[in-house]
Parts: structure tokens; C-alpha cells; sequence
């Protein structure tokens, strides 16, 4: 996820069907999930592409995922309307680590 942010992808506040992952709009316009390889055209993973789909853990560990995605969404939403520089530099810092934690997963 955040080698398709700084390849400047941007994203989407949809979830990705399949993992529940965040979906991304590319540069050239495709929507992708990062995760699982999801795009709303093939409407599948392309398991070629895509890592393997990990079976999910305890509830506990599914739950804060969920809530952290959630947490990433709001966060990309108030980046896009900041204006503060120091604003901005802490969304970003807290976008990282929500993206680093998700990725250990």
C-alpha cells in the first residue's frame, strides 16, 4: 500500500470486495486493491499479481484491522482537506504506521 501512495496512487474510500482492504485509483486511472489484487474490471484477484490470500487469525486481530482501515480512511479524508502543515505532516506520519501495521499482517 504505501509503494502505490508514494508511486502516487491515491486512495479510495471503497473497500475492496474480496479482502476488505482499501481499493486504490492508479495513475492511469485503474482501480486496484493492494492486498489481494482485486480490480472492479477482472471483478477477481489476479493470483499472479496478488500475494497470497492468508487465512484470517483469531477475531481480536481481524477486529483491529478492521478498525484500523477504518481509522486510515478517516485519516485520508482529513488529509485531503488540511491546510496546516504540521496537520498534514502528523496525518501522514499516522497514515504510515497504520499502512506498516496493516502490511505485517
Amino acid at each position: 500500500m504505501a509503494k502505490l501512495l508514494s508511486a502516487g496512487a491515491t486512495m479510495l474510500s471503497k473497500s475492496c470486495p474480496d479482502c476488505g482492504s482499501p481499493l486504490f485509483k492508479l495513475k492511469d486511472g485503474k482501480v486496484l486493491c493492494a492486498s489481494c489484487g482485486y480490480s472492479p474490471d477482472r471483478k477477481t484477484a489476479d493470483k499472479r499479481t496478488a500475494p497470497e490470500h492468508r487465512p484470517k487469525e483469531g477475531g481480536s486481530t481481524d477486529e483491529l484491522n478492521d478498525i484500523l482501515k477504518e481509522k486510515l480512511s478517516l485519516m485520508v479524508g482529513a488529509l485531503k482537506e488540511a491546510k496546516d502543515p504540521n496537520e498534514i505532516k502528523s496525518l501522514v506520519s499516522c497514515i504510515r504506521e497504520i499502512l506498516a501495521l496493516l502490511e505485517e499482517k
